[in-house]
């Protein structure tokens, strides 16, 4: 039997204090508007494929919805994982006075001697530890020590964008896990943030 659905695709506002105050954003979409998109995606360089044109377009779509229904863009900030590792949502939260916290996968290059953010991150403006608690899944709190390092590094846009978009100054925070449990892999998270970063606290 064949199934067909449509895709949530949702923004969650909460307070700082981690308070849920509802969706702030929501659209609904299916494949078949991309599936041109996504079969040229593979044969060609998807940096040169415009943005309006891929599904990811979707996290551009919900980075505006926020301020426009709750207003005060720069107060707030928003988080996403790997998947929102756009460079145009970057831009976008900038150009609209709006700040985000994104785990990123992508290597990017940066002005810091033509180094990438990994050979760059050799060396840091500020460095701490920071304990960590989280759902392991069953029922299991887990506890986790980190070594954090931040630094602030001009960021360049992938080779493909450079015409339509600027350099940005972000903040880069890598954070590896000290002594992970056998059985499971360390925490090794890479982010990019729009916020300046001076200490943990």
């Amino acid at each position: 039997m064949t199934v067909r659905g449509l895709l949530m695709h949702s923004s969650m506002a909460l307070t700082l204090d981690s308070v849920p105050l509802g969706l702030a954003a929501v659209q609904f979409r299916s494949h078949q508007r991309f599936k041109d998109a996504n079969a040229f995606r593979l044969k060609a360089n998807s940096a040169r494929i415009p943005i309006e044109e891929k599904e990811s377009h979707r996290w551009l779509e919900n980075l505006g919805e926020p301020g426009r229904l709750l207003g005060n863009p720069e107060r707030q900030v928003h988080i996403g994982d790997r998947k929102s590792d756009i460079y145009e949502l970057f831009c976008m939260a900038q150009s609209g006075h709006a700040h985000f916290l994104v785990r990123t996968c992508a290597d990017c290059l940066t002005e810091a001697e033509g180094h990438t953010m990994a050979k760059a991150m050799e060396k840091s403006d500020g460095s701490g530890s920071h304990t960590l608690f989280f759902d392991a899944g069953d029922g299991r709190v887990e506890e986790a020590w980190l070594d954090v390092r931040w630094r602030r590094l001009r960021i360049l846009p992938p080779v493909g964008k450079r015409v339509r978009w600027p350099e940005l100054e972000l903040s880069v925070i890598h954070a590896t896990e000290r002594g992970a449990p056998a059985g499971r892999e360390p925490i090794d998270w890479k982010l990019l943030t729009s916020l300046p970063v001076s200490s943990l606290g």
